[in-house]
């Protein structure tokens, strides 16, 4: 029988889909100006796994550059690759890629499937002239997409304590102070969301919907929303970003709609857990609060661990035992998961103070004088409190010959038998 060995990737040649080219255009017109991205892409007809660094040239004007591995999209069938506009970068009839523009760089490109080494040579392409590059242009970063990247946990409605998350995305990079302010619009109310986030070209914002927040026809980001709060959004270079989102503002988006008075994801509300300050060796017992909504029935768990002694029942919430050794303050989280792993939590301390040292607080036994021969009048050592644990006690130097000290009621008693000096004794408890 004849088997035919299996073949490695190639990249896919002209008539067969995309081979290498260029991913994104300019933001203004068909120029690419400094600081903007060019994104050269390699299409395999084969999903491929890569290691290293491999490198794309391309060409600009007269000159040659070198664009880095960004990451594979498209099951690792497609590769990317990026380069940074420079000042000196300039190429009036549009960027092309030489032949054989893809190169290892050390690294390895094989077919996923089989192992094999990827062939990853490649025709030349032409000039593109939808992508031009001046780089002595020098444009502010302007906002190229407005994303709302959050997906409500049901439907198309958050509700109380999801997360809305917006992504402001520039055309080029940006250095940003301070904390940059989007305005969210929530039905008749306008929220002010700061920046939780900024990463190369986007700004990233938070909001945590409550459970008076309404908007039934769909969030709205109006072309004005995005603003400075004080700080500010300029490229590297320092020129100062264009704020405005122009044809990316969004109006009444119905796939991002908010009701809070729905609990679709575990909550605590507004409950606190006050902080715990229990005591070495003293029993406990307390009952953690519980959540609310969710997707199916909610299980807990309280980490990190507790202190030795104590123990925590994830079915009802209830922390018990008896502390055996102090443990300073720490804090604690209570977690509820509901049946889709999404959570709520809620912070708290713990501390367990030490017993104290035995203590005699303000008691004094008063000087003792007897005659010899002669009963003495019974006395009681005083008792100590506090300490670890039960308390054991000693009196030193010995007493005279026939006094004596019971172990378990602590009275002194007896006739001495013969005399002694004036001696300074002493009454300890040990815990």
């Amino acid at each position: 029988m004849l088997k035919v060995p299996p073949a490695p990737a190639r990249i896919r040649r002209a008539g067969f889909g995309a081979s290498v080219g260029f991913g994104g255009i300019p933001y203004a017109g068909n120029t690419f100006d400094a600081g903007e991205y060019i994104y050269p892409t390699v299409t395999f007809d084969k999903s491929v796994n890569v290691t290293g660094s491999p490198q794309m040239s391309i060409t600009i004007g007269d000159n040659t550059r070198t664009a880095t591995y960004r990451g594979s999209i498209y099951n690792g069938a497609i590769l990317e690759f990026i380069y940074q506009v420079q000042s000196s970068d300039l190429d009036t009839d549009g960027i092309s890629l030489p032949a054989n523009a893809l190169s290892l760089n050390g690294g390895t490109i094989t077919t996923r499937s089989n192992g094999l080494t990827a062939d990853i040579s490649s025709s030349a392409t032409s000039n593109d002239s939808f992508r031009k590059v001046n780089g002595s242009q020098n444009g502010p970063p302007s906002v190229r997409y407005v994303d709302i990247d959050s997906t409500p946990v049901v439907g198309n409605t958050y509700g109380t304590d999801e997360e809305i998350r917006v992504d402001v995305y520039f055309h080029k990079p940006i250095t940003v102070t301070g904390s940059p302010q989007l305005a969210l619009g929530l039905g008749n109310e306008t929220v002010q969301v700061s920046s939780s986030s900024i990463h190369n070209l986007l700004i990233t914002f938070r909001y945590k919907v409550g459970t008076t927040d309404r908007d039934l026809d769909g969030l709205s980001i109006a072309a004005g929303a995005l603003t400075l709060n004080g700080g500010t959004i300029r490229s590297h270079s320092g020129v100062n970003a264009n704020l405005g989102l122009g044809s990316k503002a969004v109006t009444n988006d119905g796939n991002h709609r908010v009701d809070g008075r729905i609990k679709n994801v575990p909550t605590f509300g507004s409950t606190v857990v006050s902080a715990k300050s229990w005591r070495e060796d003293t029993a406990v017992s307390d009952t953690l609060p519980a959540a609310e909504g969710g997707q199916g029935s909610l299980s807990y768990s309280l980490s990190p661990a507790l202190p030795s002694g104590l123990s925590f029942n994830n079915s009802t919430r209830d922390i018990s035992g008896t502390p055996r050794a102090a443990a300073a303050r720490k804090t604690y989280t209570l977690t509820a998961r509901d049946s889709q792993g999404t959570r709520a939590t809620i912070d708290f301390y713990i501390e367990v103070a030490a017993n104290p040292a035995p203590d005699f607080g303000s008691k004094s036994i008063t000087d003792k004088t007897w005659t010899e021969g002669t009963q003495i009048a019974s006395f009681t050592l005083p008792e100590a409190t506090g300490g670890d644990g039960t308390l054991t006690y000693s009196l030193s130097p010995a007493l005279p010959m026939g006094v004596s000290r019971h172990a378990t009621t602590r009275v002194v008693s007896g006739t001495p038998g013969g005399s002694m000096m004036r001696t300074e004794y002493t009454w300890t408890a040990t815990d």
